[in-house]
């Protein structure tokens, strides 16, 4: 893993997790601290669960059941008007009304003071 340039925290289920998005091209890691081993091990996939990530804090939701929102982590990022999320099934940014897909944040702007409300 790069080094963070956002990092986020949070309890799911009883564990912890982290979402770090790297500096050096905005990639994506998700990781579940290892309390045994005393480090981060990473998540391949969020199963049933979407992350709702801002500066203010971040959450989980069980999403199973709304098909298509699972596996995703949710920014308060926006390209042009549209959210943004965060697929970890296509390691790729996504804009939550279609027509834009990239590896990389770039080009994004970033509410800083906006949060999710669970």
């Amino acid at each position: 893993m790069g080094r963070a340039f956002e990092h986020y925290i949070a309890q799911v289920e009883g564990e912890i997790w982290g979402v770090f998005v790297t500096n050096d091209n905005r990639k994506v890691s998700v990781r579940k601290w290892d309390f045994a081993g005393s480090r981060w091990k990473k998540l391949e996939s969020l199963g049933d669960k979407c992350l709702y990530v801002s500066r203010a804090g971040m959450f989980a939701e069980t999403c199973g059941v709304i098909s298509g929102m699972e596996n995703k982590i949710y920014f308060n990022k926006f390209r042009g008007k549209s959210g943004v999320l965060y697929s970890l099934a296509t390691r790729m940014y996504h804009s939550i009304e279609g027509g834009f897909a990239s590896r990389y944040a770039y080009g994004l702007t970033h509410m800083e003071h906006g949060t999710w409300i669970k």
